[in-house]
């Protein structure tokens, strides 16, 4: 079956702010910034994935998630807000968890 990579999309915002961009995920409450707004992006991308990751080492994900307002739901239909792609670094091997 092989390796799968968690991936996830959280919506994000990136506004001008005294001569540079500053960016945040609204979901999690992360922020970054940039001279641009691609490098705005590229570093909240970077933030997103080190808080996610940092959760998890610590026993905190669950939790933080929680207090975050996430439940689990269904897959809904798309809508207008905008996503950063975000690769979590946990990934599964299939084969391993079905012979174990």
């Amino acid at each position: 079956m092989g390796l799968f990579e968690v991936r996830v999309q959280l919506p994000f915002k990136v506004q001008p702010e005294d001569g540079h961009f500053v960016s945040i995920c609204p979901a999690l409450q992360v922020y970054s910034q940039g001279p641009d707004e691609a490098k705005a992006l590229s570093n909240l991308e970077e933030a997103v994935t080190l808080f996610i990751e940092s959760c998890y080492e610590r026993g905190t994900l669950n939790q933080v998630m929680k207090d975050c307002g996430f439940y689990q739901t269904q897959p809904h239909e798309s809508t207008d807000d905008k996503y950063i792609d975000v690769s979590v670094p946990f990934a599964v091997n299939v084969e391993e968890t079905v012979t174990n």
